[in-house]
């Protein structure tokens, strides 16, 4: 490790520093011949329980054939558990792996799936065994051609990762044309997996989903559950999806879509999703800011305070069916209908988490500029009238609250990564000026 990151302080600064962090890495990863970090960064962050930061870098590697992008994650916080190390690095089809590496004193650890120990499975999804064994006597093994090819003579099955998170779950994607037509599924790993209850629960609002959007909603459907391997496996959608417009038909397709799942009925209740939750997470970032070292948790802090004085109470009847991450990006048209990703965070809990998450996204990506900010709010107005124009509920009381709160917790991940902290000052000032009612989208 680099001479500077002897406390977990310094690690912090390692993080922040990206010459430091380049150096750090190349250090400690056996890198294979002629492979080094050329840059690196944070790309994401996680606020976690317990003060444990959750940490995505991106890397820009040097190969002998050019340069390519990754992404490695770690884990800096309290309990950093001991094991044994593995530093030798390989590159495998756009991805890392056989890293996991960790360092108590520095309060540090960082790994590819491969070597997740709490996603032990992982390490089977990315090569055709591993595949076979894993998903043997299933549905998706009859799909995916291993009922008909022997082993070795299947064409070119193998996993691609999709999405991770460290220590929680991961997303393969598998492609196969054993059947003479392309077919894929989405292999889901989890260290808390749903149980078979949960499984049979959510196909059920999957069918009352695309029945009353009239076919405009649908999740993917799921084709097995194996609980031994803390497996979960989907549907993949067609290739030919593409992201729903935050503008125009497509906003009003989006409003559409979420007043169907808000009116969704769940009968084996997803978990609760409170206002103290939301309130709770806001108050994480403003930890994780001043741990990190940034100056404007100070402003964080002062949102967070005046939100504290304005949570919503609620009562029986009053929380429905919730995504709980709804925007734009997890919304792709194929098939002439809108499928829902990232379904596995449904909850109950208050409609207007999801408003306010996917309006927040909306003024975000009008690049917060004064400029800008007039023609994201008009178009966060015409996103919620075409939602009441559905039939949809927005409470006033509740969107003063959650809006902040989506915009404080948005905020705080978009400085991280490398916003421009004048323009996230200014979408906290706006956050503070909708709960006081100055501002108002509805």
């Amino acid at each position: 490790m680099h001479a500077r990151a002897r406390t977990a302080r310094d690690t912090i600064s390692v993080l922040r520093e990206p010459e430091l962090l380049c150096a750090w890495l190349n250090r400690a990863i056996e890198w294979p011949k002629g492979v080094r970090v050329r840059s690196a960064g944070v790309n994401r962050l996680w606020a976690g329980r317990r003060k444990r930061i959750t940490f995505e870098l991106a890397l820009d590697i040097e190969q002998g054939d050019g340069a390519g992008a990754y992404m490695l994650q770690g884990r800096l916080g309290a309990s950093i558990e001991a094991h044994r190390e593995h530093k030798a690095a390989r590159i495998e089809r756009g991805r890392l792996a056989g890293i996991r590496i960790a360092n108590a004193a520095m309060d540090v650890a960082f790994w590819t799936p491969d070597r997740d120990r709490k996603l032990p499975v992982v390490r089977q999804l990315f090569d055709e065994q591993g595949l076979r064994e894993a998903l043997a006597g299933t549905a998706s093994a009859t799909l995916l051609g291993f009922t008909t090819h022997a082993p070795g003579d299947h064409p070119g099955v193998r996993g691609d990762l999709v999405a991770y998170r460290a220590g929680k779950r991961c997303v393969v994607s598998v492609r196969s044309d054993a059947g003479g037509a392309e077919s894929g599924v989405y292999i889901k790993a989890f260290r808390r997996p749903p149980t078979a209850q949960q499984v049979d629960e959510l196909k059920r609002l999957g069918e009352e989903l695309k029945e009353r959007s009239d076919g405009l909603v649908r999740i993917p459907s799921t084709i097995d559950h194996v609980p031994d391997k803390r497996l979960v496996v989907t549907r993949a959608i067609s290739d030919d999806q593409e992201p729903v417009a935050s503008a125009g038909e497509g906003l009003r397709m989006t409003a559409r879509a979420l007043r169907a799942l808000h009116g969704t009925v769940p009968r084996v209740g997803p978990p609760a999703h409170t206002v103290r939750q939301e309130f709770q997470t806001a108050c994480r970032w403003v930890s994780v800011l001043k741990r990190l070292g940034y100056g404007e948790f100070v402003a964080l802090r002062d949102l967070a305070m005046e939100l504290s004085r304005l949570m919503p109470k609620t009562g029986p009847g009053d929380d429905t069916l919730i995504h709980r991450d709804f925007y734009g990006a997890q919304l792709r048209i194929a098939e002439e209908a809108i499928w829902l990703t990232d379904f596995d965070t449904l909850a109950i809990g208050n409609a207007e988490v999801d408003v306010s998450t996917y309006v927040a996204h909306m003024l975000l990506d009008s690049g917060l500029t004064e400029d800008a900010w007039p023609q994201a709010e008009a178009s966060a107005r015409t996103f919620v009238e075409a939602y009441l124009d559905c039939g949809g509920t927005v409470r006033r009381e509740h969107l003063r609250f959650h809006l902040p709160c989506a915009i404080a917790r948005l905020g705080a991940v978009h400085l991280v990564r490398g916003f421009p902290a004048d323009r996230i000052k200014l979408f906290w000032r706006r956050a503070r000026e909708f709960a006081r009612l100055d501002r108002s989208i509805v």
